[in-house]
């Protein structure tokens, strides 16, 4: 997981691409999950170029001490979970579920 909090203006178009593939994919059954643990991004990397995607962040769900997040992102097109681990700095994209929510 990166440690820098913003993308490069040249990152920008690069991981808009990435994430309309992987949304796809979500889409059409071909993953469950996008694995973003070894990608080159943050948290608030992701929340950014979804939200330049035209996703609208909705809220924000914390546990405390195990550091687990979810975001939930709605959009016209599909509704989307952003999780991640502050302790283990596992994250991923999931299709939102509407009893995820």
């Amino acid at each position: 997981m990166r440690g820098e909090w913003n993308l490069r203006d040249w990152e920008k178009p690069h991981w808009t691409a990435f994430f309309e593939r992987k949304i796809n994919e979500l889409k059409t059954g071909y993953i469950e999950t996008v694995d973003l643990t070894n990608e080159d991004l943050c948290p608030e990397n992701v929340i950014d170029i979804l939200e330049a995607m035209g996703y609208e962040y909705d809220d924000c769900l914390a546990n405390g001490w195990e550091q687990d997040t979810d975001i939930y992102f709605t959009s016209e097109r599909v509704n989307l979970r952003l999780f991640y681990c502050g302790r283990t700095f596992q994250m991923g994209l999931t299709l939102l579920e509407e009893e995820d929510y």
